[in-house]
């Protein structure tokens, strides 16, 4: 119930949910946010890696990686994408594959956890021929690093929306645009004070 509801691993624990499953009287016996961690999510992980596995056996794949934040803490997420193949069912399809906190968010981790990931397809008989990440140093440099691991070269494919990214930056940059970009405005939320309607204009 709780994964089909995208309900928060922690509802089992509080006790507002507890009452509520008296008041009911409900027959269901509750698992507590450890079981369902150490128990139930591996098993579904596993459910869903087979299910990946099966799909793109004997296939070639290019790893897309990147790295996110949530509540402070970064970790680090693989897709797997599939190229057109000419049959009906294999058109351009991405599967999510891993994601997982490194010891460190350095290029040598990152590229342990790239070649890894790599032998442990070409186990499951899925070729990695390409790698995609955004075009910072530390990935570029973890590419390098697992090709070195694997013994073999990947064609790298640059993030198109990060490119763009950097160039919008360089264009600002440019004295006739940043004239122009100093006097631009930000409208965000405020947050912190949480009143209603309230609106903060920020000067970039």
């Amino acid at each position: 119930m709780i994964a089909n509801c995208c309900l928060p691993l922690s509802l089992p624990g509080n006790r507002h949910f507890q009452l509520g499953l008296q008041k009911l009287e409900a027959k269901a016996t509750t698992v507590s946010r450890t079981v369902i961690v150490d128990k139930y999510l591996p098993r579904c992980a596993k459910m869903v890696a087979d299910f990946v596995a099966k799909r793109i056996r004997g296939k070639t794949v290019c790893l897309v990686i990147d790295e996110m934040s949530k509540s402070g803490t970064s970790f680090v997420s693989l897709l797997l994408c599939t190229g057109d193949d000419g049959s009906l069912d294999m058109k351009n399809q991405v599967y999510l594959w891993d994601s997982t906190r490194l010891p460190s968010n350095n290029a040598i981790s990152l590229g342990s956890f790239i070649a890894k990931t790599i032998r442990d397809l070409e186990a499951l008989d899925v070729t990695v021929n390409s790698y995609s990440s955004d075009n910072c140093r530390t990935m570029v440099a973890a590419l390098e690093y697992a090709e070195r691991k694997c013994g073999r070269k990947l064609v790298r494919v640059p993030c198109a929306s990060h490119a763009m990214n950097l160039i919008f930056k360089d264009l600002v940059n440019h004295d006739c645009i940043k004239n122009v970009w100093a006097n631009v405005i930000a409208y965000k939320l405020n947050d912190r004070i949480g009143k209603q309607g309230k609106q903060d204009c920020t000067q970039l």
